[in-house]
């Protein structure tokens, strides 16, 4: 595939970006602000429609969060209802009391984003804790939340009631985790320690420890995404060698944890990722200000956009179609990428498929009984 960049451009959304995901119906979601305090900067979720043709986000929907309040520092669309979940800090005074309602469910519409319900999944009293994941599945049964105290909550939606105990990670902060296509098993991951776990009970399938790169370099996890679509059968994940150089993608076997093939995509660690709809995409925010697009089938570097950015990217998001990527910054910026044809890979018409099975068929028998294949082969060596 050509390297030749995509259309993309930069849009202003007046706030430092934390989040960004999309809606079932193409709308994006952006959370983000200045956190508790007189910062002067909102704390806000806003729904934006994408004009990418005229280069705009026209605003569909915005909730304001109370000043008092955290940004949302993670959020995740339901994957058939118009909710929204959040990861939202309390006020101080109510964290240190341990009444912190992290986990906010909102509703939105037209001109509409109204908070429904909030519950507790954070263990921590301490203020400078949060949650740094929301993961519904992809059947919206559940909805996987992580802490940086190293807490992993798996609460059942819509009653938001606990699937099993809270797994405890020693306090080591909870990095990402996501649910497989069949909402069976949740792969979650802190920077020491890959953990695969039964959706039903919580039950350790199989873990990896301290990974290494050529059984020499030290390495931290930062990101897990299953496949999804044509790499359901895969797992991948992120990894960053101590020394804070290099940043590398990692192919596994879902089913088994067997390690399939590990590249390096880019020149410093990596901060954010994410999957394609259809799976055959990775995309990926580096240190550098980079965000890159890797094939899942070879785990290539299929195009890279420099100076994304003017401060760190903290979040991606491809949207349903797989159309478009957005990444969202400190910078109070959102980069719109229009995806190129080129990138996609829709199945074959089996119809097609026949097609090219019988006329290979044809040609073949043809070949075996009008040609000798022993002479041929010579014929050809000597070419």
């Amino acid at each position: 595939m050509s390297m030749k960049t995509p259309h993309n451009f930069l849009v202003n959304v007046d706030l430092p970006v934390f989040c960004v995901a999309f809606t079932p119906d193409n709308k994006l979601v952006v959370g983000g602000g200045g956190g508790p305090g007189r910062t002067g900067v909102n704390n806000k979720i806003i729904l934006y429609s994408i004009d990418a043709p005229t280069e705009k986000l026209e605003e569909y929907a915005v909730h304001l969060l109370p000043s008092d309040e955290d940004a949302p520092m993670c959020l995740s669309v339901h994957p058939s209802e118009p909710i929204i979940a959040c990861g939202i800090n309390s006020q101080e005074q109510a964290i240190k009391a341990g009444n912190n309602k992290n986990v906010r469910i909102f509703k939105y519409g037209e001109d509409l984003i109204e908070p429904v319900e909030s519950v507790q999944t954070i263990g921590s009293s301490d203020p400078t804790d949060y949650q740094k994941v929301a993961r519904f599945s992809h059947d919206g049964a559940y909805l996987v939340t992580g802490t940086t105290d190293g807490r992993l909550t798996v609460l059942q939606y819509p009653s938001l009631k606990v699937v099993f105990p809270p797994v405890n990670f020693d306090k080591s902060e909870v990095l990402d985790a996501d649910v497989d296509m069949a909402s069976q098993r949740i792969i979650t991951v802190t920077s020491k320690t890959l953990r695969l776990l039964s959706a039903k009970d919580g039950s350790v399938l199989q873990t990896v420890d301290n990974p290494m790169l050529n059984k020499k370099t030290a390495c931290e996890f930062r990101a897990c995404r299953f496949g999804t679509g044509r790499t359901s059968d895969f797992l991948f994940t992120v990894v960053n060698p101590t020394s804070r150089t290099r940043g590398f993608i990692s192919k596994w076997r879902a089913d088994t944890l067997q390690k399939l093939k590990t590249e390096r995509v880019s020149k410093r660690p990596i901060t954010a990722f994410t999957i394609s709809s259809q799976g055959h995409l990775l995309a990926y925010a580096s240190s550098d200000l980079v965000v890159g697009i890797v094939d899942t089938d070879t785990l290539t570097l299929l195009v890279q956009i420099k100076n994304a950015h003017d401060f760190p990217i903290t979040s991606l998001a491809f949207n349903p179609k797989d159309k478009i990527l957005v990444s969202g910054s400190a910078d109070k910026q959102c980069r719109v990428l229009d995806m190129p044809p080129r990138f996609e890979k829709e199945p074959l018409n089996p119809f097609i498929t026949l097609f090219f099975a019988l006329f290979l068929a044809l040609i073949g028998f043809l070949f075996f009984e009008f040609f000798d294949p022993v002479t041929f082969a010579r014929k050809s060596l000597r070419i």
